[in-house]
């Protein structure tokens, strides 16, 4: 399978590739990416800006819309996770915006601590052991917990380098973003629409989806959803609560209302997904 193809089907997509094969890479888009640089040398392009890769260096970029190798060494070697935006949102709802603005904040990083580089590729590998084993029902959320881990990880790397503080300037919409992700912890069963959340942060629905839409390139919407999902998958798959259950808590009208809105948003149904049937 190539990695446009697993990227696709997947959400993600992990593997290796050295000089040769990274001068071949076809300019895709829309996903989220973490390079480690082994070794060698290499020069890209990604969201227009240029990009330095060495020997333990971590590129770390959200959104990427346009990648290219502008020049590489014949000894380059490196690990690439690309994570489908729609994937990452879900790995990652709930952590916290300024932790996402610090990793991505600078997206070239030299690792220098030898323990720091062999946690964040420990990580990499817990990944590729989940690949070689049987596929369970829980394999996408096991691999959703690496990626939000790796996140965590590397936020707390770089914010130990010690001036990661200083360069944060958080703003009032960082503030709004981060107490509506708050909020929908605390209400996301009860409540499905936008304008609630709006409401209780004294703004309006509109403005309220323009800062998500720029703290995290989705609309306020698209964020609310995104956790319904993710809260709605645990309880499908650990719960043991009975569908007609399920719709009721979570404030749907009935089971076959729950069942459509999560067809919708994952393509399977809930009693499938719990089955861990396409």
């Amino acid at each position: 399978m190539d990695f446009i193809t697993q990227l696709k089907e997947n959400g993600y997509y992990l593997g290796d590739v050295d000089g040769r094969q990274v001068s071949t890479m076809p300019e895709i888009t829309s996903f989220d990416a973490v390079l480690l640089c082994h070794s060698g040398y290499a020069e890209l392009e990604v969201n227009m800006g240029r990009m330095s890769l060495s020997p333990h260096t971590c590129l770390v970029c959200s959104g990427v819309v346009y990648g290219k190798t502008l020049s590489v060494s014949s000894d380059f070697s490196l690990t690439v996770l690309l994570v489908d935006s729609s994937f990452s949102l879900d790995a990652t709802v709930g952590v916290p915006t300024e932790v996402k603005s610090m990793v991505m904040s600078q997206p070239v990083r030299t690792i220098d601590n030898e323990q720091d580089w062999a946690l964040i590729n420990g990580i990499i590998d817990v990944m590729r052991l989940y690949e070689r084993r049987p596929r369970s029902v829980y394999f996408m959320e096991m691999v959703s917990l690496q990626i939000r881990s790796l996140v965590m990880v590397l936020s707390e790397m770089f914010l130990s380098s010690g001036n990661m503080v200083e360069k944060a300037d958080f703003t009032m919409s960082d503030t709004y973003f981060r107490n509506f992700l708050r909020l929908i912890d605390t209400h996301v069963k009860e409540h499905h629409e936008v304008a609630f959340y709006a409401k209780q942060l004294n703004i309006t629905p509109k403005y309220l989806s323009e800062v998500c839409k720029n703290k995290a390139g989705y609309k306020a919407k698209e964020v609310l959803s995104a956790v319904l999902v993710a809260n709605l998958k645990k309880d499908i798959m650990m719960s043991g609560k009975s569908m007609k259950v399920i719709a009721y808590e979570y404030g749907f009208a009935d089971q076959s209302s729950l069942g459509k809105f999560f067809r919708k948003m994952t393509g399977k149904s809930p009693i499938s997904y719990r089955k861990g049937r396409s």
